[in-house]
């Protein structure tokens, strides 16, 4: 077993963040969940909030899983976006 540590941030607005086909989100933090090590993952967000504000996904463990995103939000206000790793 591996435990995945992800962190969301959005300057205005909302993340709303699914591990494969499951909602994993908090309004605003730190996740941690067990997955087993062997395993593919797709970790998938959708954003949204005030056009040009700034948000971030940030997975910090495990090592082999490592990932930062920080973005700004288009005039529309709506972003979409994944991550896929293995374990």
């Amino acid at each position: 077993m591996e435990r995945l540590i992800v962190s969301t941030f959005s300057e205005d607005g909302s993340i709303v963040l699914y591990l494969d086909d499951v909602e994993i989100s908090l309004e605003r933090g730190q996740i941690e969940i067990s997955l087993e090590t062997g395993d593919e993952y797709l970790l998938h967000w959708f954003v949204k909030g005030k056009p040009k504000s700034v948000f971030s996904v940030t997975v910090s463990s495990p090592r082999m899983a490592e990932f930062n995103l920080t973005k700004r939000l288009g005039l529309g206000g709506k972003e979409i976006g994944g991550y896929h790793f293995k374990l």
